[in-house]
């Protein structure tokens, strides 16, 4: 189901909820998650922040359910990179540099 703004079969901003529940609100480009935007998995977690090509990129935070940890920072086609913060649910901050995913550089 989607609702939002079409130009040409192609959406410039709305939401979408796919046949699992999981919920996109944001921008489109050519029918793929580009600009800002927000992704909230039915069974998992959550995005809010900038997307490119379906793929999270630029800067947004990262909600993990399970842990109720959180990430906020840099982004680059899907992987968290560059500068971030990593907060644990107990309260523990990991501010770095990250690289594909991964802490680099406290």
């Amino acid at each position: 189901m989607a609702a939002g703004q079409w130009d040409a079969n192609i959406l410039g901003s709305g939401t979408f909820t796919d046949k699992y529940g999981n919920v996109y609100e944001g921008e489109w480009m050519d029918g793929m998650y580009h600009g800002k935007g927000k992704y909230t998995s039915a069974t998992s977690d959550e995005y809010e922040g900038e997307w490119k090509g379906d793929k999270m990129h630029g800067h947004g935070t990262y909600f993990y359910r399970d842990t109720g940890d959180t990430y906020e920072g840099g982004w680059f086609d899907g992987f968290r990179e560059g500068i971030g913060r990593y907060t644990c649910a107990d309260g523990t901050v990991f501010v770095g540099h990250y690289e594909v995913g991964e802490l680099i550089k406290k």
